[in-house]
């Protein structure tokens, strides 16, 4: 009896222990898919407002979706129509018009009499109208004459300039307007060959369209030289390389650019440390601003004292940088912090934007604001959610800017209050700009 009792006891304690052993490795066989399920859930999440996916992979691919109101809302704070400051076109009156056409009534008068006949005392109103002729093609047949001098030598005309050696050939103003649909404007080969077709009359083929880029190339030469001499003695060069599908289908380049202000100059390669090499990076000398991938950072592209050659300084690209703190803030959706970092940046962008305009030396230092003059840098920040109430109501305070904010003391001035975080001691403080003054002063 007392046998049996054991054996049953070690049978169901052994048992006991395979199910232990089971429900552990559920346990971790669940924690694996889960880790795996929010793995798959922040990638569909990726999209052109939080990551550096381009816009046009938006909706593309199945799950993934677009950015949000807020992605959207931080992109596009522009109106529509005319921007302030953008440089304004209208119609206007032709004081010299190209032709004057005049119009005489048609028909007899009230009493009878032919208006053709009558006499023309002025001109009641004019009218213009800007317009472009009827385009074809016109053929110039240039002809090189032979001449025979007094002393019997014959001589022949030298071929002009801009007169291709075939005897039958399109001329410069074929070839611009193809090359300029083709490059400036991005269209296919064949719609260029299209389009020259139907605006001109000029048959033109697909393969002469295409063999127009190794002539432009040479033409642009000598500028597309002064272009990148004048971007390797900027302070301050901007780099990026972007997708491009071209040649064969699955064999995607990069573009590389590299611009500053007043120059750009863009390069077919990849994004490899063979097409950096040959790019612009080991030329330039001042601070490179770019999206942080590995190979700026490669030693061969760094500042040498002793030749005085290479980038000196990094700046990643704000861009980016807001792409990454709204994932942040999409990553942790109870947190002021990312919101109280973009109000910040895009507070010094606004700071650096209006001190470039005024023609400021550094970003001034503006009382309350937090803006370091030397550094040029935010001391403090703006939270957008902790926007003081319209109406002063005790029970509703102010959410904390810091972590150490709970103990926020407003101060009003005008249209703006002052929440100073901390300690009395503590200078940190962020501004909350109303968008109208108060009606009410709040309660203090």
């Amino acid at each position: 009896m007392v046998a049996a009792q054991s054996a049953t006891a070690a049978t169901r304690a052994e048992l006991v222990d395979g199910l232990i052993a089971r429900v552990g490795e559920r346990d971790a066989r669940i924690a694996e898919l889960s880790a795996e399920v929010e793995r798959l859930r922040r990638l569909l999440s990726r999209n052109s407002g939080n990551s550096s996916l381009p816009p046009s992979s938006d909706g593309v691919l199945p799950g993934r979706g677009t950015p949000g109101r807020a992605e959207r809302r931080a992109g596009a704070k522009k109106k529509r129509g005319k921007q302030p400051g953008a440089d304004g076109t209208s119609l206007a009156w032709a004081s010299s018009p190209d032709q004057v056409r005049g119009h005489r009534p048609a028909g007899p008068c009230g009493c009878g009499v032919d208006l053709a006949g009558a006499e023309v005392v002025g001109v009641a109103r004019s009218h213009q109208v800007h317009d472009v002729p009827a385009i074809e093609v016109a053929v110039v047949q240039h002809d090189l004459l032979r001449v025979r001098c007094g002393c019997g030598a014959v001589h022949v005309a030298d071929q002009p300039a801009g007169v291709p050696a075939a005897p039958v050939s399109y001329g410069t103003g074929v070839r611009t307007l193809a090359t300029y649909l083709l490059v400036r404007h991005h269209l296919p080969v064949e719609r260029v060959a299209e389009l020259v077709a139907d605006l001109t009359g000029a048959a033109v083929s697909t393969g002469w369209v295409h063999g127009l880029l190794a002539g432009a190339g040479r033409a642009v030469a000598p500028a597309v030289e002064a272009i990148a001499a004048r971007i390797e003695d900027a302070d301050v060069v901007g780099f990026d390389e972007t997708t491009l599908r071209v040649g064969p289908a699955g064999q995607g380049r990069y573009v590389l650019s590299a611009s500053t202000n007043l120059h750009a100059l863009f390069v077919l390669g990849r994004r490899d440390l063979a097409s950096f090499r040959e790019f612009l990076l080991r030329r330039v000398t001042g601070t490179v601003v770019h999206d942080r991938y590995s190979l700026y950072y490669h030693p061969e592209f760094q500042f040498d004292p002793d030749t005085g050659t290479g980038v000196k300084d990094h700046q990643a690209c704000c861009s980016h940088l807001l792409r990454d703190l709204e994932d942040a803030r999409e990553a942790y959706p109870g947190a002021l912090w990312p919101e109280q970092a973009v109000a910040a940046l895009r507070g010094l962008v606004h700071e650096t934007n209006t001190a470039r305009r005024t023609r400021q030396a550094a970003v001034p230092r503006r009382p309350g604001t937090g803006w370091s003059a030397s550094s040029a840098r935010p001391y403090g920040s703006a939270c957008p959610r902790s926007r003081p109430p319209r109406r002063a109501r005790s029970s509703r305070r102010p959410a904390a800017c810091w972590s150490s904010c709970a103990a926020a003391r407003p101060t009003c001035s005008g249209s703006s209050m002052t929440w100073t975080c901390g300690p009395r001691t503590t200078p940190r403080s962020a501004i909350f700009v109303r968008s109208r003054p108060n009606r009410r002063s709040p309660a203090g």
